[in-house]
């Protein structure tokens, strides 16, 4: 299950530190397959951001998860917030 953390951009260091050292999980059985930043550039491991403002403008993003045989596609859209949500895995060109 990978651990997932809120963080916002006035925290500060420590505070932040101490969210990533206590992060949320997903329900047990789901996995994030891939996160697909705004550079159209997908990433599957390691850590993936998507940032948020003030405004709930953020930067676009699609996420991938699954469970067991199903998938969902999450889309989200800089200026809408989750736009799209899908009961499949879905590329966009």
């Amino acid at each position: 299950m990978p651990p997932y953390w809120i963080i916002t951009s006035d925290m500060t260091p420590e505070k932040q530190d101490e969210i990533k050292n206590n992060p949320k999980h997903l329900p047990a059985d789901v996995v994030i397959v891939d996160i697909v930043d705004e550079n159209n550039k997908k990433k599957s491991s390691g850590e993936a951001r998507i940032n948020f403002s003030k405004n709930n403008i953020c930067s676009p993003a699609i996420i991938h998860l699954a469970h067991e045989d199903d998938s969902m596609t999450i889309v989200i859209n800089p200026f809408l917030g989750v736009t799209d949500i899908y009961d499949k895995y879905i590329e966009f060109p």
